[in-house]
């Protein structure tokens, strides 16, 4: 298991972020951490059998979608637009989808994500 950990003030000026920006730092360190076992694409369970959506910003409003395979097996799949930018600035869209296990609902967390400055532990399958 790791723990995927989340920046929870700006690295720019030190001001407390927002659920928005705090997700879409969790989402570099997830994507990270994921790297070698990630696939480009979206899971279909995003749209087949989703546990919900939430959103994250970081130069564009950034789509994350989170389905349960099995038990405390989850599918993450992140959307990031094309023309964002500031830090995350990029010119093609970018999708990601990873499959970890997890003894927390992975959109619970992140639906809470500002009551979770300790991160979210998760094992990569792949």
């Amino acid at each position: 298991m790791i723990t995927i950990q989340h920046n929870t003030h700006r690295k720019s000026d030190g001001a407390p972020m927002k659920a928005m920006g705090m997700r879409a730092s969790f989402l570099k360190y997830l994507g990270d951490a994921v790297k070698t076992v990630s696939a480009e694409g979206m899971s279909p369970l995003a749209t087949l059998r989703p546990l919900g959506t939430v959103y994250a910003w970081a130069g564009a409003k950034i789509t994350i979608h989170v389905a349960r395979v099995n038990g405390d097996t989850y599918r993450i799949s992140w959307s990031r637009p094309a023309g964002r930018g500031g830090i995350a600035t990029g010119t093609k869209t970018v999708e990601r989808v990873a499959t970890v296990r997890c003894a927390t609902n992975p959109l619970e967390f992140l639906n809470a994500i500002e009551e979770h400055p300790e991160g979210l532990a998760i094992e990569p399958v792949g």
